[in-house]
């Protein structure tokens, strides 16, 4: 019977649900369903929230899935919300061209939230025109930010805006505004009581007062962001980055202890959570700061600390590590070992194009050379470190002003140089009417009477001498404005390089891929520049030097000289070199000598495969002595002709080698000096023979009998030296 009464019981219940369904008003159950839905939105967005740093696909998809709900039931708060959070996403994962999008967005919809929602997007969207490279249309959006606290008289909103508008000013190092936002932004989070931001804008104050090396407010400005930030949780901020940069400043202005005392509470505090990158800045400045104090011992063992996680320091550590480490070094007068660290340095100071490090590390390089008794090379070096002070000299008194400038120089010196043409053209024109003129009356003298016409020949020859004497000055003045000019250029150059490398260094992790991109197109161009630059005045130089010998040059040690030069391309090469043991001696300046041999050899290894085989001999003739250098590298065709000894024309130009293509072109230009010849033989894939002929009145000490090639290549020594310290490199090590 009770089994008969349930489906009974089942209906009722059914049909009394139903009822009550039924009896429920429409509005409710729309407000019920909107209800639903945005806490469905709010639930994807935080979702994404959650996930955008560890699962970024994860991320978006909830973002979207947010979205589509919003833009469904026509919210506009949630609308505006989703298109945020799509945006932040982006942002977070470097994709700044996504992220803007998404700003604009939101941005499109912004009439529906507060001021202080408003407030935030206008600096969401002025950083993200910042992050594109759209400097004029940031500047507007931080200015639209600041003036909207204003006109509302909000002074959170004023906060932001004037946070955001010191680190744009800061990025593009116009300090004084820089600091007058900064300082107005940390009196507002003073009075918001808002710990964080207070901190924040005190570090951020710090490192514009580093950058302009004001080191006493640097460190105000880090005191006062750690009492801050010892009020807030670690996790939050962490204490050890502002450690690190309080001790570096520490250090800067000679309170080792104080600093040592910083560095070692960074190194703590970093050791917890196992940051390597943390704990090799900690070790270095450790390490700097015992060196400071002459303490070598405890300097070395920090040293050897960071040695262990060396692969992993960036690319500015590695400089600053070696640098250190290769002063510690020469203190303790292990000279050799202190010249492989200092050169490691500068290795690394290369590819940063580091004028600031090159020239420190070349000054101790000398120092190094001079020591063992190199003293050529201490010269060099000295040499190098005295031409990138003056370098950096110019840099630091003009780049505030460069960006501002460089257009205007620009124009400024096309016009100059549009004048000076103008200036020689009509200086022609007057010398040409100037000549006719002259010549007219000469003529005119010499009709009326032959006996004004040794008088008139006597003058005119007068007038074509000083004229000479004019046009051979006026000459000078061309070649001397062609090469400062030539010089001049390189340091727009540099400025350019040096904006170019501080951008990638402060923004590389926020930088788009394609960004990164362009930002290398233009490196490897001012490289370029600076190549071809380079290769112009040395081009220049050798057309106004004169071709005179005042003695006799050997050519065995010129070629040693040669060898050392280009010592590391040969061991990359496994070169074999083969030459006569004695050579005739040429009645030539060794710099010509040199130049012309360095040239040839050089391009015989960079044309050569592995396994490189080069020949170097000569060949007595009957009126000429021919010097030939042999290769069996990877030739090229004979329709190049004498194209290859023009300027600017390279042998391979469609690989990667290096070359500008001005090594041939100033050989054929020696060679005319002293009335020889150069030309070539080559097959495609077998090799090179290059032959420069030498009238026999420049030849001296012509050495009897056959030259014989020696059998193994003579500068193996420089090898051995070559791995004799690295041998010490390792132990010392």
């Amino acid at each position: 019977m009770k089994l008969r009464t349930i489906p009974y019981l089942q209906f009722l219940f059914g049909n009394l649900l139903l009822l009550i369904i039924l009896a429920i008003p429409p509005q409710y159950l729309a407000a019920q369903s909107y209800q639903q839905d945005t806490a469905t939105i709010n639930r994807l967005l935080m979702s994404a929230k959650s996930k955008r740093f560890k699962d970024t696909t994860a991320a978006i998809n909830d973002a979207k899935a947010g979205l589509s709900l919003a833009l469904k039931i026509n919210d506009g708060y949630w609308i505006y919300t989703a298109y945020r959070r799509m945006a932040r996403i982006h942002e977070a994962n470097n994709n700044f061209a996504k992220a803007h999008n998404y700003f604009l967005q939101a941005l499109s919809v912004v009439g529906v939230v507060n001021d202080s929602t408003k407030s935030l997007i206008y600096s969401e969207v002025a950083t993200s025109f910042h992050h594109i490279g759209k400097m004029h249309e940031a500047h507007d959006y931080f200015l639209k930010n600041y003036a909207l606290g204003q006109k509302t008289q909000n002074t959170f909103i004023l906060q932001t805006a004037c946070l955001g508008l010191g680190i744009f000013y800061n990025d593009l190092n116009q300090f004084e505004k820089a600091s007058e936002f900064l300082i107005k932004n940390a009196e507002l989070s003073e009075k918001l009581n808002n710990v964080e931001e207070v901190c924040d804008g005190y570090r951020i104050l710090a490192s514009l007062y580093l950058k302009t090396k004001n080191y006493k407010l640097a460190a105000s400005n880090i005191e006062k962001a750690i009492s801050y930030v010892n009020q807030i949780d670690e996790n939050v901020f962490p204490r050890y980055y502002l450690l690190l940069s309080y001790s570096g400043i520490l250090k800067e202005i000679g309170k080792y202890d104080d600093a040592i005392m910083q560095a070692n509470d960074a190194l703590e505090r970093a050791q917890k959570i196992n940051d390597k990158t943390v704990k090799i800045k900690a070790y270095i400045l450790l390490a700097d700061c015992y060196n400071k104090k002459n303490d070598f011992m405890l300097a070395e063992h920090y040293y050897d600390e960071a040695m262990v996680d060396v692969a992993t320091m960036s690319n500015f550590d590695r400089i600053a590590y070696y640098y250190s480490y290769g002063k510690l070094l020469l203190k303790k007068k292990q000279y050799n070992n202190a010249i492989v660290f200092l050169q490691k340095s500068i290795e690394n100071s290369e590819k940063e194009q580091s004028n600031f490090w090159l020239q420190n590390n070349y000054t101790q390089l000398a120092e190094a050379y001079e020591k063992i008794g190199r003293i050529d090379s201490s010269l060099f070096c000295l040499k190098k470190s005295n031409v990138l002070k003056d370098s950096l000299y110019k840099e630091e008194n003009t780049k505030r002003l460069v960006e501002a400038q460089f257009k205007y120089d620009l124009g400024k010196s096309e016009t100059q140089i549009e004048q000076m043409r103008n200036r020689q053209f009509s200086t022609l024109v007057a010398g040409i009417i100037a000549f006719f003129v002259l010549l007219t009356l000469f003529l005119i003298y010499f009709l009326r009477s032959n006996r004004e016409r040794n008088k008139m020949l006597l003058e005119k020859a007068a007038a074509i001498k000083d004229k000479n004497r004019q046009l051979e000055d006026a000459n000078e003045i061309l070649r001397q404005f062609a090469y400062a000019s030539a010089h001049d250029l390189k340091e727009p150059l540099r400025s350019i390089n040096s904006f170019v490398n501080i951008i990638q260094k402060k923004y590389v992790k926020d930088l788009p891929i394609e960004a990164t991109e362009y930002m290398g197109f233009v490196t490897k161009g001012v490289k370029r520049m600076e190549s071809l630059l380079n290769a112009l005045l040395e081009f220049s130089s050798v057309l106004t030097k004169d071709n005179i010998a005042d003695k006799q040059n050997a050519v065995i040690p010129i070629l040693n000289d040669v060898f050392y030069a280009y010592q590391n391309l040969i061991v990359q090469k496994n070169a074999v070199i083969r030459y006569p043991s004695v050579f005739p001696k040429v009645f030539m300046s060794e710099a010509y000598l040199k130049q012309l041999l360095m040239n040839l050899i050089s391009n015989a290894l960079k044309f050569s495969k592995e396994e490189a085989k080069i020949e170097i001999g000569y060949d007595n003739k009957m009126e000429e002595v021919i010097i030939f250098i042999k290769d069996e590298g990877i030739g090229f065709d004979k329709s190049y002709g004498d194209k290859i000894f023009k300027l600017f024309q390279r042998l391979d130009a469609s690989t990667q080698r290096e070359g500008v293509g001005v090594g041939l072109s100033i050989c054929k230009n020696i060679v005319d000096k002293f009335n020889g010849r150069i030309w070539f033989e080559s097959v495609p894939n077998q090799g090179t023979t290059f032959y420069i002929a030498f009238p026999k009145t420049m030849i001296s000490e012509m050495p009897l009998g056959k030259p014989t090639p020696q059998p193994a290549c003579p500068v193996g020594r420089y090898f051995e030296v070559k791995k004799q310290k690295q041998t010490e490199y390792s132990e010392s090590v």
